[in-house]
């Protein structure tokens, strides 16, 4: 067994792989972290940690419960983790390293308070996007609940916490004639992906994780049961957002430019991904969008061909619009994966531009049409 020796403290590798940390209070008495790491290095960042504590006086002796945040923590996520998704997994791990551990992984659970919660929040808010800041205070609050139902504290201190208000983020919502010019802008190996993402409404990692057994153009359908994304730097694959799979319809002129698409670019395999990079390996979105999309999308809005500089995203937004306009919001949220049309509405689907003009003058001649069954009556 490897002992690595600090000058008040020490890590050891034990005969399971995983790493056990030591320490010194400054009354010489000795303590082990109540649950083992992963790696020497978050050993390292732990114990660095129980030293600030002890330095400034917030550690206390893990006693009676007393035990710091963050071995519970990450204990907490070793007891639930063949129930979180992968990439859940590791979002939670990086939420928890970089913004809840350094403000209370040394202090013991019982000693944070709501109101220390509230300040952490405030502080977040002025650095960090709101996503991020409702998902380190997400995971804290999970970590909290644990706690309180192992009897380690009465109340969570979560609970109560009010979010700094800002705007929420709008999609922007594109017409068929700009997503057709985006999509005869790109590189001929994108055209059909660009096609999937705008009329298909398929999440950016259910089109990149497209396979060929998937697609079927005789019926003129795709399967979609898998997703792919990078999460702290690992590619991870695994099942869709919703753990749901759905069958998603084409328009023809999409089975054709898929037809082309895979005669020319996807290989034989029934496993083989439909969307590539040209070097091979899926389409991974940051450099899909420095490689590609960006300059196409510059030259796209300085010739006036778009209005305004969107991101893959604001695709699918764009077809849950379209169907929503079309075909009705329960129509959109079928397409866009989506269990209730809440979410649909709520972040995806927008009002069309000149749509109530169409709704009211249908309404109009609906009104006219029953006046003139009344008149011919008489």
């Amino acid at each position: 067994m490897k002992k690595n020796r600090e000058q008040w403290g020490s890590v050891r590798e034990l005969p399971s792989g995983r790493f056990q940390a030591r320490w010194k209070d400054k009354n010489n008495s000795h303590h082990t972290a109540p649950t083992t790491f992963k790696t020497l290095t978050d050993a390292r960042l732990f114990l660095s940690r129980i030293r600030v504590g002890i330095e400034d006086g917030t550690w206390q002796k893990v006693d009676d419960g007393l035990q710091p945040l963050e071995p519970f923590a990450m204990r907490y996520l070793e007891a639930h983790k063949k129930n979180i998704k992968v990439t859940t997994l590791i979002r939670y791990e990086t939420l928890l390293r970089l913004h809840v551990f350094p403000k209370f992984g040394t202090r013991p659970i019982k000693s944070i308070k709501s109101i220390d919660v509230s300040e952490w929040v405030n502080e977040m808010a002025e650095s960090s996007k709101g996503g991020t800041v409702k998902g380190a205070h997400g995971i804290l609050r999970m970590v909290m609940k644990e706690a309180m139902r192992s009897g380690i504290v009465d109340s969570d201190p979560c609970a109560y916490t009010r979010f700094p208000r800002k705007e929420r983020f709008e999609p922007t919502i594109i017409t068929h004639d700009e997503a057709r010019a985006l999509m005869e802008a790109m590189p001929e190996r994108f055209y059909a992906f660009i096609g999937v993402l705008a009329y298909c409404g398929l999440r950016y990692g259910e089109a990149a994780a497209l396979r060929r057994s998937k697609v079927d153009l005789n019926r003129l359908e795709i399967c979609v049961d898998e997703s792919v994304t990078n999460a702290g730097g690992k590619t991870v694959w695994g099942e869709t957002k919703t753990y749901e799979k759905r069958i998603v319809t084409l328009p023809k002129f999409l089975g054709d430019a898929l037809e082309v698409h895979m005669d020319k670019f996807t290989e034989d395999s029934p496993d083989s991904l439909v969307f590539t990079m040209p070097g091979g390996g899926w389409i991974q979105n940051n450099n899909f969008q420095k490689r590609h999309w960006n300059p196409v999308m510059k030259k796209l809005v300085a010739d006036g061909v778009v209005r305004q500089r969107i991101t893959p995203k604001d695709l699918r937004a764009t077809c849950g619009s379209w169907v929503a306009a079309s075909d009705g919001v329960l129509e959109a949220a079928k397409r866009l994966g989506h269990s209730n049309t809440a979410t649909t509405t709520k972040h995806y689907a927008r009002p069309i531009a000149g749509r109530d003009f169409k709704v009211a003058n249908n309404l109009d001649q609906q009104f006219n049409a029953v006046g003139d069954e009344s008149r011919a009556a008489s």
